[in-house]
């Protein structure tokens, strides 16, 4: 890792607090409703292809954020 990025990380870290570690990212790519069955097969491989990134459809999104809500007592 060079200087720099090395510094830009360390800055990155005292000023929110914390440090990151192994960092992924979301890519949320529309829904899956009305989808095939091959398409539905195919996607997992799709996710598997990225690393540190994590693909999604829409509708577990949705559905994981409609359950925190009835868990928090708001939904």
């Amino acid at each position: 890792m060079g200087v720099e990025r090395e510094a830009d990380r360390l800055k990155f870290a005292g000023r929110v607090g914390l440090r990151a570690v192994k960092p992924r990212c979301v890519l949320i790519c529309g829904r899956s409703q009305g989808w095939t069955s091959q398409r539905i097969k195919t996607f997992p491989s799709l996710d598997a292809c990225f690393h540190k990134l994590v693909v999604m459809t829409h509708n577990p999104v949705l559905k994981r954020g409609r359950r925190m809500l009835e868990v928090a007592g708001r939904g």
